[in-house]
């Protein structure tokens, strides 16, 4: 197959239908709407390495630029410095403002041609922008499988385990039934807890109760060090709602008909993506957390059909003390001059997967092979893991 490669630096350069015809398999956070959204909410360098065909648009790979002001969660230099990974700028592939990365590729295009010619281009791409290599981070497993496979390579390293519960086909009281007693007593304990504090519970559309939300999501980022502006975050809130609402669920907790305390959601079926969570701490706690975060999310999963409720990647104990496993996520070193041996992502893989699943099970025994859901035997062997 012979492709003409090219590339742009702005998702407005395609259409929203060309570009959805190739992301809608891949979720709602790979979207010609959310890449939009992200686009102004970063303002970093973006460039989407595209092939064509005689058909139209096959194949996108999305690519930002690392500078110096990243969060630790994407700096190379601070995720992979055991790696030799040095320096500040790197093209990164994947999809801003998540935890996701991939190539978009219309159905029945030959990964092994088309990733290839994208990956070259690329690179040279990088080059001239002064990076010092091309990453995918935060890959998941078949897209770590995908790239590896297409371009023969053995350079991915796991980064994180993803949290999430599998959505039990027998309703709330299978969900329970997989604990011990003690568990199962005290999950029981915080569902009371937050059922006796008088809350009227719903779920709500983001536009619906944007304004509301955001002062509570602020707290939390101020908690934590990360933020904390009001103003931002209904802005960052605003424009998410505007790039697609009809994907949000926001599940709530009001008092006399005030918000005390909100998670948002994303559909991206047959996934529920949990995304941000906010309280009025001012308030006494009534398990609103781990309410609006798994239990009411879980309860909404298994009435609407969803198959997974993921969780995200912080507090990861107390998401497996709830009935989370891990879903592997990768970086995978797409660059000319590769940026490690084998040999050292091996040893960091087994490493990060000690201590990955030595922190996930504080809380709550679970046996290895079993709270990984995509590692199994064969796959964890070839990427360095002893299970």
């Amino acid at each position: 197959m012979t492709w003409t490669v090219g590339i742009a630096t702005s998702v407005h350069e395609f259409t929203p239908h060309d570009w959805d015809v190739l992301a809608d398999p891949a979720g709602c956070y790979a979207s010609w709407s959310w890449t939009a959204f992200a686009e102004t909410e970063t303002g970093r360098r973006c460039a989407y390495v595209f092939a064509r065909d005689g058909r139209g648009l096959a194949a996108v790979m999305p690519l930002w630029f690392t500078t110096a002001d990243e969060h630790e969660f994407r700096t190379p230099a601070l995720l992979l410095g055991d790696l030799g990974v040095t320096g500040v700028r790197y093209a990164v592939m994947g999809f801003q403002k998540s935890y996701r990365s991939g190539v978009l590729s219309r159905d029945g295009i030959d990964s092994r041609s088309v990733i290839p010619a994208l990956t070259a281009a690329a690179n040279r791409h990088a080059a001239e922008h002064g990076a010092s290599g091309v990453l995918a981070l935060y890959a998941d497993t078949s897209t770590m499988l995908r790239l590896t496979g297409a371009l023969g390579i053995r350079r991915a390293v796991l980064l994180d385990g993803c949290a999430g519960i599998e959505v039990p086909a027998d309703g709330l009281e299978g969900y329970l039934d997989r604990f011990s007693h003690q568990r199962r007593g005290q999950i029981r304990r915080e569902m009371r807890k937050f059922a006796g504090a008088g809350y009227e519970v719903g779920v709500e559309s983001l536009t619906s109760c944007l304004r509301e939300f955001a002062p509570l999501a602020a707290q939390l980022e101020s908690r934590h060090g990360v933020g904390g502006d009001a103003e931002e975050m209904l802005e960052s809130l605003t424009r998410q709602a505007k790039a697609g609402d009809e994907h949000t669920s926001v599940f709530t907790a009001r008092l006399d008909g005030a918000l005390a305390a909100a998670c948002l959601s994303y559909h991206s079926r047959p996934d529920l993506l949990v995304r941000m969570f906010g309280k009025d701490y001012d308030r006494p706690d009534k398990a609103e957390y781990f309410n609006l975060l798994v239990y009411e999310p879980l309860r909404y999963a298994i009435t609407r059909g969803f198959d997974w409720v993921e969780l995200g990647h912080s507090t990861a104990a107390a998401k497996v003390a709830r009935g989370a496993i891990f879903r592997a996520l990768w970086a995978v070193d797409l660059s000319d001059r590769p940026l490690w041996t084998e040999q050292r992502g091996r040893a960091h893989t087994a490493g990060r997967y000690e201590v990955l699943t030595a922190e996930a099970t504080k809380l709550r025994s679970v046996a290895p092979a079993s709270l990984w859901s995509d590692l199994p035997p064969e796959l964890a062997e070839s990427v360095g893991v002893r299970s």
